[in-house]
């Protein structure tokens, strides 16, 4: 399962200038599909516990 961008923000509750910043930083990885970028649910949830973890 895949994320839009706009799907990971409520999905999360982070914004979208956040998730690009971290995704142009390499910590949170990313699909491209022509134009649309995509995130898969466990890239995401990883994502999530390492920043939970490192809190």
């Amino acid at each position: 399962m895949t994320f839009t961008i706009r799907e990971a923000c409520e999905y999360t509750g982070l914004s979208r200038t956040f998730l690009y910043r971290e995704m142009t930083g390499g910590r949170l990885k990313r699909l491209k599909a022509g134009k649309r970028v995509l995130i898969l649910k466990t890239d995401l949830e990883d994502y999530l516990s390492s920043i939970r973890e490192g809190a």
